[in-house]
Order: C-alpha cells, then structure tokens, then sequence
C-alpha cells in the first residue's frame, strides 16, 4: 500500500543573521525565514502492505549539537532518506516551512537534497506528502495539526508539547529538543494513519495503528518524558479495540 517517512524540524532565530540584514534594511523581520536555523530533524519510517498491516521500521533523529553544525545534521537526514528512497516523505505544512528551510540549510553547507526533496521543474510528485494541504483540499482554510489531534483523542498532554522549545544551552535541553521533534513525528504519524483509515486504505483502521505506533516509540525511546502519557493513552485504545471485539462477537 505504500512505504512512508513521517519528518518533522526544529529551528532556531539567528540573531547575526537578522542583525546583518537589518544593518541595511531596517525593516527586516525577525520572523523571516531565512534567518532560521536548523537545530534538529527527525524521520520515521514504516508501511503498510495491501492488507493494511503496519510494519515499523525506524525512528531516528539528530540534533545539532551531535554534529557542529547544520550541514553536518543535515547530511545524516538525508542519508537516511537516500538509503529509503522507495519512502514518500509525509510532513504537516512542509510544502511551507519545512522545505524552503531544508532547501536553505542545504544551499548553505552545499549538501546534495535526496530524492524525496528535489524539485523537478516546481511540481511534486507523491515523492513528498504534506499532509497538512491534503486536508485544506480546495478550501482556504488550514487546520492546526493540535486540533486534528484533539479530536481524535490523542492526550492534550501529548498535543501541547508542540510549542515552541527554546533554543538549547545545555545538554539536558538539547535532549529535551530531541525528544519533542520525536514525539512531533509520532503526532504527525497518528494523523496520518487516521487520514489513510478516512481516504478507504483497506485494512487500516486508525486505532490498531495507533497501538502500533505507540508502542514501537515506547519500545525504542522507553525514557522519553512522555512515556506515561504515551502508556496511558495505548492502554485507553486497547481497550476500545477489545469493546469493539466483544460487540462483534
């Protein structure tokens, strides 16, 4: 049914950046994108088959501070995504932020983009998903990911981590980057599943693959700050899999 890489960025306000630019042009603003850094990224792969069976395969992630710097960061991304390149790359709002930064880092450290992010004469193909626009459609209207979230029952708790992380000074804050950008991956991921259940994908019923989800982010990051959160939630899915059972039997 199709192979995916659920990716997601962190990025930081250069401040030399936007005080150069303002050396000239008094108007610069400070939320201009290209004086954004990228700081962390992170890329979660699985597929399901024509059965709707879910296989996991990896969730890895990188912050700068590992590497020295965002060429080198971005580098280990895109070798990730060069090794998958049979992997549509689904992101939230990435045709938007998350691309034209990449693009940018990329440009700045002269690191070659995968597959997945070249652009071929502007158009894009399903080598690139954003999930974000499929669910604006023809409308004019963006729906917040934290919404399509909540109403899907994903724990506020889970949700409100989304916001805005301080740029990192210290390892313990760095790590605290790492896990965020993660547990924004496994956000984007849940909605995905439940975007695949909605569109007819045979054998993809949103809980059972949330269970999955779920529980293979536990297994590989069982000290994440969320880990309670995350077994709580699972708990609460199971046992509304086991009642639909019952009512079937």
């Amino acid at each position: 049914m199709g192979k995916f890489i659920i990716f997601d960025a962190e990025y930081a306000w250069r401040s030399d950046w936007y005080h150069a630019h303002r050396s000239f042009d008094k108007a610069s603003d400070r939320r201009a994108m290209a004086i954004k850094e990228v700081v962390a990224l992170t890329a979660y792969s699985f597929n399901f088959d024509e059965a709707g069976t879910l296989t996991i395969e990896d969730h890895a992630s990188w912050v700068q501070a590992d590497w020295g710097s965002e060429g080198r960061m971005l580098e280990q991304f895109c070798h990730f995504l060069r090794a998958r390149d049979q992997h549509t790359l689904v992101g939230y709002g990435s045709l938007g932020v998350d691309v034209p930064l990449i693009s940018l880092a990329a440009m700045t450290a002269g690191v070659r983009l995968p597959y997945q992010l070249l652009d071929f004469q502007g158009r894009w193909d399903k080598r690139h998903t954003d999930l974000g626009l499929l669910i604006k459609g023809r409308g004019k209207s963006w729906v917040h990911l934290s919404q399509i979230a909540i109403r899907l029952g994903i724990p506020v708790e889970l949700v409100s981590s989304k916001a805005d992380v301080p740029v990192p000074t210290t390892s313990g804050e760095w790590q605290r980057l790492r896990e965020h950008v993660e547990a924004d991956a496994l956000l984007i991921a849940l909605v995905w599943s439940a975007w695949l259940c909605a569109q007819g994908s045979n054998g993809i019923r949103y809980a059972t693959a949330a269970i999955a989800h779920i529980a293979a982010f536990r297994r590989r990051r069982p000290e994440h700050r969320l880990e309670g959160v995350l077994s709580q939630y699972q708990r609460q899915l199971e046992r509304e899999v086991a009642d639909q059972l019952a009512i079937a039997a």
